[in-house]
């Protein structure tokens, strides 16, 4: 990818332009967020929204799933550990 030469800082005229976060990350959020623009205010709101609490959704549901087996590896130590003792106990008696 090359980025052509840009008029304006934010490469608003030019649509060949393509910033550094483009090029670095290959996102084209910012022509879908122009496109959505372009249609309406309540579009782009709609969009801004969904981006937003689509990732806080993802993210609290990865960080669910790995609390819940962390509770469960918790668990299965606290369990072996009273086996190991009962063992022990077991023994001594």
């Amino acid at each position: 990818m090359s980025i052509a030469n840009c008029e304006s800082k934010y490469c608003e005229h030019n649509p060949n332009c393509e910033t550094k976060l483009h090029v670095h990350s290959n996102l084209k959020y910012f022509t879908v967020l122009q496109t959505i623009r372009a249609n309406g205010t309540i579009y782009f709101f709609f969009f801004v929204l969904f981006i937003l609490l689509g990732s806080f959704y993802l993210m609290n549901l990865i960080l669910a799933i790995v609390a819940m087996a962390y509770n469960d590896q918790q668990e299965r130590d606290r369990n072996e550990m009273l086996a190991e003792a009962n063992e022990k106990l077991v023994f001594l008696l």
